[in-house]
This record gives C-alpha cells, sequence and structure tokens, in this order.
C-alpha cells in the first residue's frame, strides 16, 4: 500500500462503520457528495458501502482506499479512483475531525501515485465545485492545475488534472511534488 510515513492508503474495515456513518451524517459531506436530504443513514447501509469499496479495492479496477495515520491507524479520510476515457478521476474526502490538518493533501498525493502506479494512469484528474473552497485549496497544494473539463455540463466545476509528480514527465519536462510546508498545507492563504 501506499504511505508517505504519516498516512497510509488501506482497505475500510467493519471497525469504520462508525466514521463512514458520521460523514453520512455530515453537513459539509452530505452537501459536496450531493446525499439527498432525505436519506437517512444507518449502521446497515454503512457496512454495506465499505463492503462494496473492499470489493473495489480488491478488484484492482476502481480502488476506494481508508487513509489512516501510521502512528495510530486512526481513519482520517478516504479517496475514490475512478478509470474512466480521460483518465483516472480522483475524488478524496477528510472525516469530521480531520480537517485542516494536512491530511486531505496527503491523501490527494498519494492517491495520485496509487494511480500511477497501480492502474497506469496516463492523467489523474480531480474535479470540483466552484464553491468547494477547501477542496480546490487542497488540490492545488497537492500538485493539481486547473484543466479543460472532459464534460460538456460542468459549467459549475473546475477540473483539475494533476502535473506535479516526482519523476513524471508532463509536457516535456520534468515535473516534482508541490513544496508546501506540512505545517500549513490546509490552511488558507493569508
Amino acid at each position: 500500500m501506499h504511505t508517505d510515513g504519516v498516512i497510509r492508503l488501506s482497505a475500510f474495515t467493519a471497525n469504520d462503520v462508525s466514521t463512514v456513518l458520521g460523514a453520512d451524517m455530515d453537513v459539509e459531506h452530505r452537501r459536496w457528495f450531493e446525499i439527498p436530504a432525505d436519506f437517512v443513514p444507518t449502521p446497515e447501509h454503512a457496512q454495506r458501502v465499505i463492503d462494496v469499496w473492499r470489493h473495489r479495492l480488491t478488484s484492482g479496477r476502481a480502488p476506494v482506499y481508508a487513509a489512516r495515520r501510521c502512528v495510530d491507524d486512526v481513519l482520517v479520510a478516504g479517496c475514490d479512483l475512478q478509470p474512466d476515457a480521460w483518465g483516472v478521476r480522483l475524488s478524496y474526502w477528510t472525516y469530521p475531525g480531520f480537517r485542516r490538518t494536512g491530511y486531505g493533501v496527503r491523501v490527494a498525493r498519494l492517491a495520485t501515485a496509487a494511480a500511477y502506479d497501480d492502474l497506469h494512469a496516463s492523467r489523474v484528474y480531480v474535479e470540483i465545485a466552484r464553491a468547494n473552497i477547501a477542496s480546490l485549496r487542497t488540490a492545488a497544494r497537492a500538485g493539481f492545475r486547473v484543466a479543460p473539463s472532459p464534460r460538456d455540463d460542468a459549467s459549475d466545476t473546475l477540473c483539475w488534472h494533476e502535473v506535479a509528480r516526482a519523476g513524471k514527465t508532463v509536457g516535456g519536462a520534468e515535473t516534482s511534488w508541490a513544496s508546501a510546508s506540512d505545517a500549513h498545507i490546509d490552511t488558507p492563504p493569508s
């Protein structure tokens, strides 16, 4: 699995039901992931979601990863890699209580590495609602840059593509990871 020494990507487990359930009830998570207002989360639903995510990870085709702190194995975030005709679309989220800590940037970087290394992606991209300022900042700090969207109906979203992976070439020029200090990675610019 992928790790940066602080965060590691792994499989979701039955022990993660309460965290997934909490996210399903979280106002911010519901807003950006367009969870219907009348949806009532249950532990059973959270377990079914985890079962699907575990299957997707073991199939190796469209993995969903749990992101855990290396020091104590606590689940802090998650990410979803969806291969399509344009590359691999990355979706990431940070669980309540772990936002604005730098974990989101770390997860986006690790998931991007997983997309290139494990899925052999030619391109990794994210689509983010223009109003989702926190996610836009996370993408920028993780090395993504604004790019044209592969979809015609994306007027309320910005598409970003990853251009800053060490050792990869983009447009003939070698690139490296963005170099923001990890202590300030998810804090808003002054």
